[in-house]
């Protein structure tokens, strides 16, 4: 014979042959009997049946079309049911089940003073008294705290909280505070250091050694001869210049290199003029007018220009920064007879 039975603890179903049921009786099945039945661990566990059959296919069959009702039981296995006989778990209404449960805990408690006193031990069941004296003993000097008292409480977390967080937010301003002085600093050395180029010409060599021409390091490019000059000017000049002109190279490169003072104030040889018939104004500095040449020449070769266009363009840079000069004193003298004009009327 087969049975199909449902454990009650986790609720899966098995079939199992009738040795496997503990103090199973064919001629008296109870359906509200929760049996002890062994499972595929080799232990047992409670479960209640649902039907039998001849073949396991037959049980699993009833079982699917059958409605299995779960029956109210007493104790569930973790009580103190094991002390009371299986033939006693049966349906009973929720008042008689609590009236046994507590009957038989109160049963159990009183066995264990009984254990007690016969090995010389003083114990009784401890009445509603004794439990409130005990409890009073134990909270007595515990201050009860009132809701104001709480609330006060709290407010003080928070605001020993917030002073811990306003002293580290005082620390990063300090150091953030240091780090942009820091970049200040740097930012305006480095405005200085344009502004003497724009003005006296180039930078000095970051190096003592001659480096080839066009050779860039820390921001600046090697015009030649420990001329060197900022990376950005230069490139910004000679992207200006169109196909096959470099006039404009020339003379912007001439006004990085020397400054708009040196080239008012200067020649580029040095001698008299035979058509102005005026003093000579002091010659260019040499190394620098040289230094342009070479600069314009690399361009000029990187530029993938012929050899005889170099050689034209590199011969008319004295010309150029001439012109280059001219322009920056024509408007000095433009405004002067302006001015003068406007005083005479």
């Amino acid at each position: 014979m087969f049975i199909c039975v449902r454990f009650r603890d986790d609720g899966v179903r098995m079939v199992v042959t009738a040795d496997k049921i503990k103090k199973f009786d064919i001629n008296n099945i109870d359906f509200d009997h929760a049996y002890k039945v062994l499972y595929t661990d080799e232990k047992y566990y409670r479960a209640h049946l649902i039907c039998t059959a001849e073949t396991e296919a037959d049980a699993l069959l009833k079982a699917e079309e059958k409605r299995f009702r779960i029956p109210k039981t007493l104790f569930d296995e973790s009580s103190t049911c094991d002390e009371l006989e299986e033939s006693t778990i049966i349906t009973k209404s929720k008042k008689e089940c609590k009236d046994l449960k507590k009957a038989a805990l109160h049963e159990n408690y009183s066995n264990i003073l009984q254990d007690l006193t016969n090995v010389g031990m003083e114990a009784s069941i401890p009445s509603t008294s004794d439990k409130t004296k005990i409890f009073n003993n134990r909270t007595r000097g515990i201050k009860t705290l009132n809701p104001e008292d709480k609330e006060m409480n709290s407010l003080k977390m928070e605001i020993s909280i917030l002073k811990t967080e306003n002293g580290q937010l005082k620390e990063e301003i300090n150091v953030l505070s240091k780090l942009n002085k820091e970049l200040q600093s740097v930012v305006i050395e480095k405005f200085k250091n344009l502004e003497l180029t724009a003005t006296n010409g180039g930078v000095q060599p970051p190096l003592e050694l001659e480096l080839p021409t066009g050779t860039r390091l820390d921001g600046n490019i090697h015009l030649g001869r420990n001329v060197w000059l900022p990376c950005q000017i230069y490139d910004s000049a000679a992207n200006k210049p169109k196909k096959n002109n470099y006039s404009l190279l020339i003379k912007e490169i001439a006004y990085a290199v020397f400054g708009e003072r040196v080239l008012m104030e200067s020649s580029v040889s040095g001698r008299k003029c035979n058509r102005t018939k005026t003093e000579a104004k002091p010659a260019l500095d040499g190394t620098k007018l040289m230094a342009v040449h070479d600069i314009i020449r690399y361009t000029l070769e990187k530029n993938g220009d012929s050899l005889e266009k170099i050689n034209a363009v590199v011969d008319s840079i004295n010309h150029r920064v001439g012109e280059k000069m001219q322009d920056l004193i024509k408007p000095k003298i433009k405004g002067r007879l302006n001015e003068e004009s406007i005083d005479d009327s």
